[in-house]
């Protein structure tokens, strides 16, 4: 797809729940077509109380479209609940409540304040793993890391490279807890990284439509870096941190429709 796009576009790689889930349910629906989700794919509700721990992990059966949008049935059940509708102001006068974002999301109505679950795709069809002693090669059904050891593997990007452009990859099990420096995605002091240019084509800099989950430590990290895109990412269970701008000289980087999900505290209990 597009690389630099509408700034509130998430595309396909998250969308909003649009059924009011209370748990137990099999099946909901979703605000957009998904073409690319399928059988077998690990997918995230993120929670839409107060309990972190409500955002779930399901994996999906199959997606069809109906009379209702696009449906997406799983393999097992839902088991916290997920609001699916966004709180609606409109019955309001006009100078009631926040004025609309003219570049709210397009599934989002005129005098509506987003309240619905993000529904996150996990899978990609390019995963960067840490493996351990023994691989355990594409079967997602067990770890691929002893998360008890918290010392992954790492990609990190230093100055002078000509060409970074990533996009549909997952991270998984990356970094190394209470280690500096070590990230599943890390832009190491890069100063100005290669940018955008007409004559020949060339989309840039870039990380997009990828996954990041079950890390160690953070998700991306820009460390004196400028000129990044970091585009409709989905970064899923983190120790300490998420999206990491590290000391105040990351400018003219853009963040487009990246989704954190459940960053918890970097502490030895």
């Amino acid at each position: 797809g597009t690389i630099d796009a509408t700034p509130s576009d998430s595309g396909t790689s998250w969308v909003r729940l649009t059924d009011t889930l209370k748990g137990g349910e099999s099946s909901f629906h979703v605000d957009r077509p998904v073409p690319t989700w399928g059988n077998g794919d690990h997918i995230v509700l993120t929670s839409t109380d107060y309990l972190p721990s409500h955002s779930e992990e399901v994996v999906i059966d199959s997606v069809e479209s109906d009379a209702n949008g696009t449906k997406i049935t799983l393999q097992g059940k839902v088991q916290a609940p997920h609001n699916g509708t966004a709180y609606d102001f409109s019955n309001l006068p006009a100078t009631s409540g926040p004025q609309d974002d003219p570049n709210r999301p397009a599934t989002l109505l005129s005098h509506r304040l987003e309240t619905r679950a993000a529904v996150a795709l996990l899978t990609r069809s390019i995963m960067i793993a840490s493996e351990g002693p023994t691989p355990v090669l594409s079967d997602r059904s067990v770890d691929h890391f002893p998360a008890d050891s918290f010392y992954g593997g790492q990609t990190i990007m230093r100055d002078g490279f000509s060409t970074y452009q990533v996009q549909g990859v997952e991270f998984y099990h990356l970094g190394q807890g209470g280690v500096i420096g070590r990230y599943p995605v890390h832009f190491h002091m890069d100063r100005k990284v290669p940018q955008p240019t007409i004559d020949p084509p060339f989309d840039g800099t870039y990380i997009a439509d990828s996954s990041i989950h079950d890390s160690m430590t953070r998700f991306i990290t820009v460390y004196a870096t400028q000129g990044l895109m970091i585009l409709r990412n989905v970064g899923y269970r983190s120790s300490g941190h998420g999206f990491y701008l590290d000391d105040a000289t990351e400018i003219n980087n853009k963040l487009y429709s990246n989704i954190g999900i459940e960053s918890r505290a970097g502490v030895d209990d």
